[in-house]
């Protein structure tokens, strides 16, 4: 981005503390840099009006191969806050896209909102959010029988099989449920969003809980026990549990936020 460049400013997520120390840099190695709202501080990095404003946005909002540079950045910059709370106090993340015309018109949008931005901030400071997946593994493998005899044996063993699956499929998911409820309660908050699709898991088998948890840094201990005895519940029915985190709380805490013109 050249001196003369004209710059619209990038919203990552909102901190208890403006004194703090930022990553180096966020999107497209813009600086980071806080404004000062009061009672928070919202994080913020200069970008290139013509390549991230919102004429941008809109050409461009829907192409992944644009996005996921944008998204990525976003997110490591917010990941570095997270991963500093203890510097920083907690964090809110805002949602993309978070683009603003100057810093006025930053602080002419979440001034008013300084109260609903701490009251969010309460309630994961102190909280990491975690992600748990439960995935099939180990379906019931079909041991191999003789050719049916007869039409109506036929239709009989496909009627059979297919009550079969039903009673696993309904046994799995009391599994699951129990697995999640027995999780939950070791946390603060939980959800369960809609199962990812094998192209976001990154894993073949088939998704059978997609579920976040915010969960407070003094109680990981016993979230994780919860998680090893759901683990010991799953696996004899060929159902394992994937954790990842801590992340930034953008289930529980992300916070509206919308483009300006550029």
């Amino acid at each position: 981005m050249s001196p003369a460049a004209e710059t619209v400013l990038h919203t990552y997520g909102v901190v208890d503390d403006a004194s703090g120390q930022l990553p180096a840099h966020g999107i497209a190695g813009a600086p980071v840099v806080t404004l000062d709202l009061g009672n928070v501080a919202v994080v913020v990095s200069p970008l290139d009006a013509d390549d991230y404003g919102t004429e941008a946005w809109e050409r461009h909002g829907q192409d992944p191969a644009w996005l996921e540079p944008v998204a990525r950045g976003h997110h490591e910059v917010l990941q570095y806050l997270c991963e500093s709370r203890d510097r920083l106090g907690a964090v809110a993340p805002l949602r993309l896209p978070g683009i603003y015309r100057d810093e006025a018109a930053v602080r002419a949008a979440l001034s008013g909102r300084v109260e609903e931005l701490r009251r969010v901030l309460d309630v994961v400071r102190g909280h990491g959010e975690w992600g748990v997946k439960v995935f099939l593994v180990d379906g019931t493998a079909k041991s191999e029988e003789p050719p049916a005899s007869s039409g109506r044996e036929y239709l009989m063993r496909k009627s059979a099989e297919s009550q079969d699956r039903e009673r696993a499929r309904r046994h799995r998911q009391d599994l699951v449920r129990g697995a999640y409820e027995k999780i939950a309660a070791a946390a603060a908050r939980s959800l369960v969003n809609a199962p990812q699709d094998a192209a976001l898991s990154g894993r073949k088998e088939p998704m059978l809980l997609n579920s976040a948890h915010l969960v407070a840094d003094a109680a990981k201990g016993p979230f994780f026990e919860a998680l090893e005895e759901a683990s010991h519940q799953l696996d004899p029915d060929g159902m394992t549990i994937e954790v990842s985190g801590p992340w930034p709380p953008y289930n529980f805490a992300t916070l509206g936020s919308g483009p300006e013109a550029s």
